[in-house]
């Protein structure tokens, strides 16, 4: 998800920004991956689905890619700790 917002983010080659290979990602990072999950699950459609679904089912997973015309995969990336 991070790629979208490294993509809106990036405006010359030396902004671009490298995650290191520990698990640490400099705040440029984060803020592109926040951007992203956003982007891709607005928080009100994401904090909605969470109270009001069983969030690991796969109906609910398709459901709510479904509303925001995105890929499963995507939610599932979201329900990944971290995301």
């Amino acid at each position: 998800m991070a790629r979208l917002g490294r993509i809106r983010r990036v405006r010359s080659p030396r902004d671009q920004v490298n995650e290191g290979t520990d698990g640490y990602q400099e705040e440029p990072e984060q803020e592109a991956g926040a951007f992203a999950m956003e982007h891709l699950i607005p928080r009100a459609v994401w904090t909605t689905f969470r109270q009001h679904k069983n969030i690991s089912s796969p109906a609910a997973v398709r459901t709510i890619a479904a509303t925001q015309g995105i890929s499963p995969s995507i939610v599932v990336g979201r329900l990944q700790p971290g995301g």
